[in-house]
């Protein structure tokens, strides 16, 4: 399970819904609504959210981590969410010793 986890958040975009996610857990809101543009690392936004909405987010709610409602354009917490939740914080507790790409968050609604 662990090595499933580690693949899953080696990817930036992943790992950084992951966190935007982590963060909101402890607000009241469910769901969240994905942008309607991001980019990380220079990439055109264009570019990146096709990525994200045709790669990224097809392979976190198969792995059960979210839940994409696509006609909203909105995600949650999925049923397994809480397996990959301890690798996120300790990501998030040690932000400042992390390089800035490891833990940028993306503009999420």
């Amino acid at each position: 399970m662990i090595n499933d986890m580690l693949t899953i958040i080696a990817n930036d975009y992943r790992r950084c819904t992951l966190i935007a996610l982590l963060d909101r857990a402890s607000r009241t809101e469910e769901t969240t609504r994905l942008p309607d543009d991001v980019a990380i690392g220079g990439t055109s936004p264009g570019a990146r959210l096709v990525e994200l909405r045709h790669c990224h987010l097809p392979m976190l709610a198969e792995s059960d981590l979210i839940e994409w409602d696509r006609e909203h354009n909105e995600i949650a917490a999925g049923d397994r969410f809480a397996d990959v939740e301890p690798l996120l914080e300790l990501f998030l507790d040690h932000r400042e010793g992390l390089p800035d790409e490891w833990t940028v968050v993306p503009p999420l609604e």
